[in-house]
């Protein structure tokens, strides 16, 4: 069966998969109406709100230089316009919380209608994946992440399979400038993206073209932040993330770091994001299964090229974060610095290895009880995601003084002290994610629940069968 055929039969879902999906997007609007009725407004955000205040009074006085700061460019030029609109600092705050809501929704969307010509169950994959870990906490109550990942994902799908280089551009130049030292990791996710079919690798004038404005566009983000830097810090840098007392210095306490943010119970990516971690895994496979059988180097290259950029951005990225006083996103979810890049690696996966994860779904919905069994064992293990946008109280109980630590750690005041904290929190405190668990009990929230089956509902859109006419058409054509 070719491409055009499998697409076509599954543009005829059946009654019941066709009620699945539209019960999945009734959950979802609710859960959207809930977030704008219960926004949370963090401290993150008020903070950003508090620098554009500054830069703006400066620039009036005359003086548009010096005004110190912290947030990277991208996340202040949508906190500009709300002030020069004139609104208060409390209600500017709100509308960057109801845009991170919409930036979050609007990074579903385009996953799923970009997937969802090549296939639907990859597709509702891909989705399956984004709503199972720490996104449904960051896209209801912390402004930046979601709006940085929205960019770095229109990034990706523009080099995957958009037409338009000044798109490519733009959104590239956006993922650029969302954190200083993005740059480095646009260029891998752009190549990862841009080289991952044999076709690609084996025209030279494609990968010249595409070589020259990956560069160009990391290099325009570099010039921009470091311009942006240049203006309110009077140097190229960032001040606050070069201050040394931010720097981990020790390399037993790097490494500690390092292997925290993938395995930390507190914290770490394998524990916070398993569906993530699964499709890491799945990618692999087929890359290693793909070189193996192909027949040729480009082929080869091809192949091995996606999970190869986009393993060594995660290394890279690992290994920045843990050198840093804060290697998670000072009080936060999971691995927040993570979350950006995140949905834009699992899409490229996805796209890439179409057709042999594909084939590896479809063999899930064959098998139902295998499929069934890795779904309910995913939904299982992201209860603690589905449970905190509805119970955020656990986040600060969990970062709060106990018995080991009973003052506040501020690394300003007592560096030895917060370094342990850190330690502390990340290794030998109780895992945050049983608090998640305990929240279920006597009763669960019916709140819960609902986001609980919606990811069941998705699931059930990844195991969907051919309704039995369209089994017929299909053996007819295959």
């Amino acid at each position: 069966m070719n491409n055009l055929e499998q697409a076509a039969w599954e543009r005829s879902p059946s009654p019941i998969i066709r009620m699945f999906g539209w019960a999945a997007m009734v959950v979802l609007a609710w859960f959207a109406a809930d977030s704008l009725g219960a926004l949370v407004v963090s401290g993150d955000t008020l903070a950003l709100v508090g620098e554009v205040d500054r830069m703006l009074a400066a620039i009036k006085a005359g003086h548009p230089t010096g005004w110190g700061g912290q947030m990277p460019l991208l996340q202040q030029i949508p906190a500009i316009f709300l002030k020069l609109a004139g609104l208060e600092d409390a209600m500017a705050a709100k509308w960057l919380a109801v845009l991170n809501l919409v930036a979050f929704f609007a990074l579903l969307a385009r996953a799923f209608v970009r997937l969802r010509v090549e296939s639907r169950r990859l597709a509702a994959f891909l989705v399956a994946v984004l709503l199972s870990g720490p996104m449904l906490w960051y896209g209801r109550t912390s402004f930046g992440e979601m709006l940085a990942a929205l960019f770095t994902l229109g990034f990706a799908v523009q080099c995957q399979e958009g037409n338009s280089d000044r798109l490519l551009f733009v959104e590239g130049l956006l993922a650029g400038i969302s954190k200083e030292t993005a740059f480095p990791f646009v260029l891998l996710l752009g190549a990862s993206a841009s080289f991952g079919s044999g076709e690609r690798w084996k025209d030279p004038s494609f990968r010249w073209r595409r070589s020259k404005l990956l560069v160009l566009t990391a290099s325009a983000s570099l010039i921009l932040n470091v311009a942006f830097n240049w203006l309110r810090f009077g140097t190229p840098l960032n001040r606050s993330y070069v201050d040394p007392r931010y720097i981990v210095s020790s390399l037993e306490r790097q490494a500690s770091y390092f292997f925290g943010l993938w395995f930390s119970p507190n914290g770490g990516l394998l524990l916070f994001w398993p569906s993530f971690v699964l499709l890491l895994v799945l990618s692999a496979q087929q890359a290693v299964r793909g070189w193996r059988a192909a027949a040729d180097l480009p082929t080869k290259l091809g192949l091995v090229s996606p999970v190869a950029g986009i393993s060594l951005a995660l290394l890279g990225l690992t290994l920045g974060f843990s050198r840093w006083a804060f290697p998670m996103g000072w009080i936060c979810w999971g691995p927040r610095f993570f979350i950006p890049w995140l949905p834009a690696f699992a899409y490229v996966f996805v796209a890439t290895y179409a057709r042999p994860l594909h084939s590896v779904l479809e063999e899930w919905s064959l098998r139902r009880w295998k499929g069934w069994c890795i779904g309910i064992a995913l939904a299982v293990a992201s209860i603690p995601q589905f449970e905190i946008p509805f119970n955020e109280e656990i986040i600060p109980r969990f970062f709060a003084p106990d018995a080991n630590f009973p003052k506040a750690a501020i690394i300003q005041e007592d560096p030895d002290y917060y370094f342990h904290y850190i330690d502390h929190l990340m290794w030998r405190k109780q895992s945050v994610l049983r608090e998640g668990y305990r929240a279920l009990r006597p009763i669960p929230s019916p709140k819960t629940l609902a986001m609980i089956g919606d990811f069941l509902l998705v699931w059930a859109l990844v195991l969907a069968r051919p309704s039995r006419t369209n089994r017929r058409e299909r053996t007819s054509v295959c």
